[in-house]
């Protein structure tokens, strides 16, 4: 150890280029490292749908969830599920075990699905399975028109989407609130009788009229086009005038209409979004794997601003859930937490060592954290709400390294030992002993990677970059403050504050130990006063995100009008409209 710390002086030109060279890199890995709000968590969850139309709840048990239960026994990696038989729907939630490698397996349920499709029912729809329960939107943006209806909104909102999805970073951008229409045939039966019709009468005749029926080709001895007739209905009254029957006595005609009403109708998934109180169109973006989303998120918003000048005025954009900027905030959150660390540690080494000791100790700090970014790249890790708690966490231990280091060099230079010397005897002494501070901390923080679960998965950050940041700062300690100190260290003057603090300390330990007795019965009441309250202390898994934002979940008592829900919504929209804290509101 004495021999690489007094290479390390000797050659502390070099020593500080290296510095210099992993100072420059952290900076890098910082800007580049990807940086989420929260950790990037595999979920090994499916959820497997079914639909049987008309089948009853006991029928749909039989035929359809036994067999899917038999296929997912079988699989390797199989922890649990969850099943539910309905009127016409099966539905199973699939979870695997954490260690298992997800695609694979669940590539392998696919194939099984598609095999025992067969096997089921012939009127059962195609099997669903959807292994992306846990994908979240990272970006919501609202596109408003008070003047404007859904369908042009819809219109605009698709053009927008294009042009986002083709953004480096973006995975896709999906609409919400594109309002569809079904084509209702409200069939009176009485009407029907009288022309002594069925209703498979009706279904073939509108089946018959609207197929798209292949007319031949057009060739010019060297291409060949095919030429299709397309179905006839382009509008409601093309349905409205279908010919369902002729007359054989006049040749007089019945049409569609004459037996039923035909009219558009909200789907029954239709769902309105409006943003401060206007109709309105969402955009949902979704981030790719290993991005930094800040920098994703700026160039979604310098593009958006492109495309503002493509789109009328009176179209409105706004952002009504953006992570790059929740997480741009977290991180200078960090930044000025980082500062706030240097400047106090500063001050502190100042009162007991001077100002030159103080700056060489403060230089841990960043070196380590800089340090500690360019070891997370490699190793996977990125920036996100368990990262930055895990730095926060280990920056008050970044320094304890340095300054008993430092303080071990400044005895020796004080003691009249030569600069280079102290400096390599100084280390030598307590190397082993901060070691073993380290590794005792680091132990600390061992057992939380390793859980073997989704929680597990989900906090590892926070253990890893303390082992990181402390390791990294224990190499700081060894090769960069004793190099530092041979540069800038002197031999202190006598400090009479200083010795007035150590008469203090002494006394007062010889007091301690005089009353040994007393000092550990206060020591116990302590720790059962401790436990005492600690059953009254309230307990989370996380806090309550400081965000800026406030959910209002409105329930209608009226159920299945939606009209009726959106006059509710009006109403509350406007009240919040009437509050000045209120920057805007989504419903």
């Amino acid at each position: 150890m004495k021999t690489l710390v007094e290479g390390a002086i000797k050659y502390r030109k070099i020593t500080l280029f290296m510095v210099v060279v992993l100072a420059a890199l952290g900076l890098f890995n910082y800007y580049n490292i990807p940086k989420y709000d929260s950790p990037q968590v595999s979920m090994p969850y499916a959820q497997i749908t079914v639909i049987y139309p008309g089948a009853a709840a006991e029928e749909v048990e039989r035929l359809v969830t036994k067999k899917l239960e038999d296929e997912a026994y079988e699989l390797e990696g199989y922890d649990f599920m969850q099943t539910i038989s309905m009127d016409s729907v099966s539905v199973m939630l699939l979870a695997l075990k954490v260690d298992v490698d997800e695609e694979e397996v669940f590539g392998d349920f696919r194939r099984r699905m598609q095999r025992i499709q067969g096997e089921l029912p012939g009127e059962c729809l195609p099997i669903e399975v959807d292994t992306k329960l846990a994908e979240t939107a990272g970006i919501l943006i609202s596109l408003s028109g008070q003047e404007y209806t859904y369908e042009a909104l819809a219109d605009y909102a698709e053009m927008v989407e294009r042009q986002l999805t083709e953004i480096d970073g973006i995975a896709m951008f999906k609409t919400i609130g594109d309002l569809k229409s079904d084509l209702v045939i409200e069939v009176d039966h009485q009407r029907l009788n009288y022309y002594r019709f069925s209703y498979n009468d009706i279904v073939q005749t509108i089946q018959a009229q609207n197929l798209e029926i292949p007319s031949g080709k057009i060739n010019d001895g060297e291409t060949k086009i095919n030429v299709k007739t397309k179905g006839t209905f382009t509008q409601v009254k093309d349905v409205e005038n279908i010919i369902i029957d002729v007359s054989t006595k006049d040749g007089s005609t019945v049409r569609l209409k004459d037996v039923a009403d035909i009219y558009f109708e909200l789907e029954n998934s239709a769902q309105k979004i409006k943003d401060n109180g206007e109709p309105a169109i969402l955009l949902a973006g979704y981030f790719k794997k290993n991005e930094n989303i800040i920098i994703v998120g700026k160039s979604v918003e310098e593009k958006i601003e492109e495309i503002r000048g493509l789109l009328p005025p009176d179209i409105k954009f706004n952002q009504v859930s953006y992570q790059p900027k929740v997480v741009g905030a977290a991180v200078n959150d960090f930044v000025g937490n980082l500062l706030q660390g240097i400047v106090l540690v500063i001050i502190v080494v100042f009162v007991g060592m001077g100002l030159k000791n103080a700056l060489v100790v403060s230089t841990a700090i960043p070196l380590s954290i800089l340090l500690t970014f360019t070891i997370m790249r490699p190793f996977g890790i990125e920036v996100h709400m368990m990262s930055i708690a895990g730095l926060i966490i280990a920056l008050g231990m970044l320094v304890d390294n340095a300054i008993v280091v430092s303080d071990a060099i400044q005895v020796k230079l004080d003691e009249g030992i030569d600069q280079l010397q102290a400096c390599v005897d100084g280390v030598g002494e307590v190397a082993i002993p901060i070691l073993t501070s380290t590794l005792t901390t680091v132990a600390v923080f061992m057992p939380l990677m390793l859980l073997n679960s989704v929680t597990g998965e989900f906090i590892f950050s926070i253990p890893a970059i303390v082992t990181i940041a402390l390791l990294s700062s224990y190499g700081v300690a060894l090769l960069v403050t004793p190099t530092m100190a041979y540069l800038f260290f002197k031999k202190s003057k006598p400090k009479k504050h200083g010795q007035m603090v150590q008469n203090f300390f002494n006394k007062l330990l010889a007091l301690s130990l005089k009353h040994r007795l007393l000092v550990a019965g206060l020591v116990a009441i302590i720790i059962v006063g401790s436990g005492y309250i600690s059953k009254s202390i309230c307990l989370q898994f996380f806090p309550k995100a400081n965000l800026d934002m406030v959910y209002i979940n409105v329930k209608s008592d009226v159920d299945g009008d939606l009209d009726y829900t959106e006059a509710l919504v009006d109403r509350v929209g406007d009240i919040l409209s009437e509050e000045s804290e209120v920057l805007n509101y989504t419903a």
